[in-house]
């Protein structure tokens, strides 16, 4: 279980829980009491830990560990939801999974002329990239998670793993997809942004088709396109744009717990 100390003694884990392959009910006791352990030792007092979609587990993933979790006394808190489209071979592949209206859009998007790549120059198209999703943030106050450099250095890191798609008008880019295999059989939309001014020349359809076809070539099962809503305050407009794309909505389950940790 990946955690990070924080000011307070709190840990806190996105897409937490113990990784692990098919594990017997004794196994996984002695992992979480592992765990717990650890915990006492650094003196915890708070924890929230928000496990992956369904989709991120193995076809043989049990619910063993959420059990432990109820045992030490965590207390499940408002979830999220994440859209996730399943990627299955088809003869119309992508269209099949587009409702009739992204169909539409897609369709718009190559009688104007819109073009996609995956990036063969990180570094370069990042540069192109980065100012469309910094100014994408700044409409919510927000900022992107990382910075120029530490994605650079990611991608250094992880290689293969991550990759850059840019969709383009008129020799300039106007939207761009930066994706995260967090698994072989899982990739996650990490960040997506446009320029809203282009919107109307229906790139942001083109741009998630060319993501599917490459994630298909890499036999990638599942696509996330991250959280569509703030706790229990669901985004309509966003939940609408993924579900055309043929995205589901899954639980991010949220369990949370305070005081210290009891023995066992």
């Amino acid at each position: 279980l990946s955690i990070r100390r924080q000011r307070q003694m709190c840990i806190r884990d996105s897409y937490g829980g113990i990784v692990h392959q098919s594990l017997s009910f004794q196994d996984m006791e002695e992992c979480v009491r592992q765990w717990w352990t650890d915990l006492n030792a650094l003196a915890v007092k708070n924890i929230e830990i928000i496990l992956a979609p369904k989709p991120y587990n193995d076809i043989e993933a049990n619910d063993e560990f959420e059990y432990e979790l109820y045992r030490r006394g965590f207390q499940v808190a408002s979830p999220g939801l994440v859209l996730i489209t399943q990627l299955k071979d088809h003869p119309d592949f992508p269209s099949n999974l587009l409702k009739r209206r992204a169909r539409k859009f897609f369709n718009q998007s190559i009688s104007f002329g819109v073009t996609t790549s995956c990036s063969e120059d990180f570094s370069t198209d990042l540069d192109l990239f980065y100012p469309i999703l910094a100014k994408n943030r700044l409409q919510f106050d927000a900022i992107p998670t990382h910075t120029k450099e530490e994605l650079r250095a990611l991608k250094n890191l992880c290689m293969e793993n991550i990759q850059l798609f840019l969709c383009w008008h008129n020799t300039s880019v106007i939207s761009g997809a930066l994706v995260l295999r967090v698994n072989k059989e899982t990739l996650n939309t990490f960040y997506i942004a446009d320029i809203p001014a282009s919107r109307d020349v229906r790139g942001a359809n083109a741009l998630i088709a060319s993501v599917y076809h490459w994630a298909r070539e890499q036999k990638i099962k599942w696509l996330d396109f991250g959280p569509s809503t703030f706790g229990l305050e669901p985004k309509p407009t966003l939940i609408q744009f993924k579900e055309s794309m043929g995205a589901l909505g899954y639980l991010r389950r949220r369990f949370c717990w305070a005081e210290k940790p009891k023995k066992f």
